[in-house]
């Protein structure tokens, strides 16, 4: 269920859309979320209306308790500037990261379960069919044509990113991020045969959506869907995240003053602001409902 990714993301990105785009997004969150599900699965009235309390909850939890935890990682990045991390404490701030991913999965599952359990023959295939469209998408994107044209894009968007947090980029930074990414392995492929399993194992847990036990066998493929990576994937996956975190451990001793203010303030900016969302009232919340 690319959903499920798909709304962690929107999650995301309306938390560091920057200044005041991110209480623009964040306050419209309810709304966006089920613009994204309906790509997926035409609701019910009812379907639509426990969507909405459900994920009202979730949206009350995330702002009192997580901001906050989004914000103090901000501070404790920004804290780092003039004195970057090497790959292990990188790997450390990934962790870290990654438990508040997981923190927001497993407040969303009682949505994602009672949701599950009430689609109809039809709504299932459409997911299916959505699915295998993403995953059509997916490997035009990543996985079809040259790999070189392929890398020319992966390049532009990191650059794109770079340039976002730290200003234009040195020349030697430039060719750094180039040499990065011609010689690193492509392991697109591997993902797209992960996902492709993935996607086949949902299908099987909603078959079985009616019968015992489905919410916890939802809840260990949406939580622990790294329990079907191959050895193969595993490793490869692994050796990936650990050139990420190198590449980044290169480039930290090499930013100049003038990246390193501009990094401060887009990071302080983003946790003053994730700050000011977590202790709005509810009334402000409810606007873009």
């Amino acid at each position: 269920m690319r959903f499920v990714r798909r709304l962690l993301l929107l999650l995301c990105a309306a938390c560091i859309a920057g200044c005041s785009a991110t209480q623009f997004a964040y306050q419209r969150l309810d709304f966006l979320a089920r613009w994204e599900l309906d790509k997926y699965v035409d609701m019910t009235p009812e379907q639509r209306t426990r969507f909405d309390v459900e994920f009202g909850l979730f949206w009350d939890w995330h702002r009192r308790s997580e901001l906050p935890r989004y914000a103090a990682t901000l501070r404790q990045i920004t804290a780092r500037t003039d004195t970057p991390p090497d790959a292990a404490e990188l790997a450390r701030w990934s962790e870290q990261y990654g438990a508040l991913w997981n923190d927001a999965l497993e407040h969303l599952m009682p949505l994602f379960c009672s949701l599950g359990g009430s689609l109809s023959d039809a709504q299932v295939r459409s997911l299916l069919a959505r699915a295998d469209d993403d995953l059509a998408d997916y490997a035009e994107d990543a996985v079809d044509g040259r790999e070189t044209d392929l890398r020319d894009r992966a390049e532009r968007s990191l650059n794109k990113s770079l340039r976002r947090w730290l200003g234009d980029l040195t020349p030697e930074q430039r060719q750094r991020l180039h040499e990065w990414n011609r010689t690193r392995p492509w392991i697109a492929p591997e993902w797209l045969a992960f996902r492709r399993s993935w996607r086949d194992a949902l299908a099987d847990t909603l078959a079985a959506r009616q019968a015992p036990g489905f919410c916890p066998r939802l809840s260990s493929l949406v939580t622990g869907g790294d329990a079907l990576w191959t050895e193969t994937q595993r490793a490869d996956f692994a050796a990936n995240r650990e050139r990420w975190l190198a590449l980044f451990a290169d480039l930290g001793p090499s930013l100049t003053p003038a990246q390193r203010q501009h990094l401060r303030k887009q990071l302080l900016g983003l946790a003053a602001d994730l700050d000011a969302l977590s202790t709005a009232p509810a009334a402000n919340a409810a606007e873009g409902r």
